[in-house]
């Protein structure tokens, strides 16, 4: 039987946000509610009468799925990047600074955040897509209670060069570093470069040579030790300011299949205190269920004085961590379940359950990962997304770096093998020998790309792969002799 409901009393104005993707599979049964009648009719039968005084409001980026009959029956306002006003963002952003920092913080963005912004803007080389705001506030993320000058710069360099590519990062830092009247100390390498609080000056990245390096740290692939290179500590620096506790940010790293972006995260999380690390391995079936799944796990759900609420079960911090987060396949209207659940906690701190209880999120940050370049079976993020998220690019390491990173991989390796043989395991022939495997594999690269077969995908994991492999052999100074020799031949070729 039908049943009409009452409006709400008149002196009551309500709005109904609809804060999402807009698609025919429910925007569709909203027409007759936006009509004149104000009349809705649900699929039991039973009808809703609104009243003058509710009204909707629908909050997207997007209307290429919304009908012509929905469109017109609403009236429309489109805010573009023309119409931000990025120094009222920055103004706000200001007035949560420290007191004794606000000043010079003030006039240093005065006379380079605009000038740099500007600048990037028409490069346009950003790496994920994303918005205005969402290229503001990566910005300023690593300038908070920056109180000296040169501080100032290299935050800048790393909050406005995060989402760009490596060229233009690179461009990006001579500029800046022009504009300041600072001298890198390294010119040819001015990414490389970091503040030294202890002697107030800028610096250059150093090689730190790993101690104590064991052969049980290998037998486990997920927790192979991080060798830091220059391009790690920068890379570490780029995202380890979000995971502060007083600064705490939801953040992504970017960067092409296996450039090492889960080893830096697995490394920054194991420095945390009492932090608690809840991985989601993304497929493209992953929804916001196997989150909540993984939540349920690792959360207590409690009654506070202002509702529901998930907090962590066994530590103070819980860091749930995404890995692959452009691998869920969208529906047919292009709207990722995952995303798009985890837009709403991050902008909202909380989600509705399946009753339509609201539940908070408490001490719980968002960290996420994803592949560029095109990876088979990935998609692209929406940038209302991207937004609000902050975002840390990861590059391949250089073949310097790569020499580094596996002679001190191969050091530990060659001296359980060879035993009381072990003038191969000293550092200058595992330097050699590093090399020689860094070169074959540069070769092996460029010979068998992708463009011939989608299966020849060589990254540096493959590196890995042939030194942790020598463990199955019983090696012998002569063996490594030939085997070097047999390299050194191939790579003349």
């Amino acid at each position: 039987m039908e049943r009409e409901r009452q409006p709400e009393r008149k002196e009551v104005n309500s709005w109904i946000v609809c804060d999402g993707d807009i698609d025919p599979e429910w925007v569709e049964s909203l027409n007759s509610v936006l009509d004149d009648n104000r009349l809705l009719t649900m699929p039991s039968g039973e009808r809703i009468q609104f009243g003058p005084n509710v009204n909707f409001l629908f909050e997207t980026h997007d209307l290429s799925c919304a009908s012509p009959a929905t469109i017109s029956r609403m009236g429309m306002i489109f805010l573009s990047d023309e119409d931000i006003d990025v120094g009222a963002l920055v103004k706000s952003w200001l007035r949560r600074q420290p007191d004794e920092c606000r000043s010079n913080l003030e006039n240093w963005l005065g006379d380079y955040f605009q000038k740099a912004l500007n600048w990037v803007l028409k490069q346009n080389d950003f790496v994920v897509e994303t918005s205005l705001v969402g290229t503001v506030m990566n910005s300023l993320s690593h300038l908070n209670a920056v109180n000296e000058r040169g501080q100032f710069i290299i935050g800048l360099l790393r909050g406005m060069g995060g989402n760009l590519n490596i060229k233009t990062r690179h461009e990006l830092a001579k500029e800046l570093l022009s504009w300041a009247r600072e001298s890198p100390p390294d010119a040819r390498k001015p990414l490389d470069t970091y503040y030294d609080s202890v002697n107030g000056q800028l610096a250059a990245y150093t090689f730190q040579h790993p101690e104590d390096l064991t052969l049980d740290q290998f037998f486990h692939t997920h927790m192979l030790p991080v060798i830091e290179t220059t391009g790690t500590q920068r890379g570490l620096h780029g995202f380890s300011p979000w995971l502060t506790t007083q600064h705490r940010q939801p953040f992504m790293v970017v960067g092409p299949e296996g450039c090492g972006k889960g080893m830096l995260l697995r490394y920054a999380f194991s420095r945390l205190r009492s932090t608690q690390v809840a991985v989601v391995h993304c497929s493209a079936q992953t929804s916001s269920r196997h989150v909540l799944q993984k939540l349920s796990q690792t959360c207590l759900l409690l009654s506070s004085n202002t509702g529901r609420v998930f907090r962590p079960k066994d530590c103070e911090s819980l860091v749930l961590y995404l890995k692959d987060i452009n691998l869920p396949k969208p529906d047919k209207w292009g709207t990722s379940n995952l995303t798009a659940f985890l837009q709403q906690v991050l902008t909202y701190k909380g989600f509705y359950d399946e009753n339509l209880e609201w539940v908070s999120l408490e001490n719980i940050q968002v960290v996420a990962s994803m592949s560029t370049g095109g990876a088979v079976s990935s998609h692209a993020l929406t940038s209302r997304f991207s937004s609000i998220v902050r975002i840390c690019t990861i590059d391949y390491p250089n073949r310097e770096q790569l020499q580094t990173i596996y002679s001190a991989y191969l050091q530990p390796v060659l001296q359980h093998s060879l035993g009381n043989q072990a003038a191969w395991a000293t550092i200058g022939k595992t330097h050699q020998l590093a090399g020689f495997f860094v070169q074959l594999y540069e070769q092996i690269k460029t010979k068998f790309t992708v463009d011939d077969h989608s299966h020849y995908l060589f990254t540096p994991c493959i590196l890995t792969e042939w030194v942790l492999s020598l463990l199955r052999y019983d090696l012998t100074s002569a063996a490594l002799h030939r085997t070097s020799d047999v390299i050194r031949c191939s790579l003349d070729r």
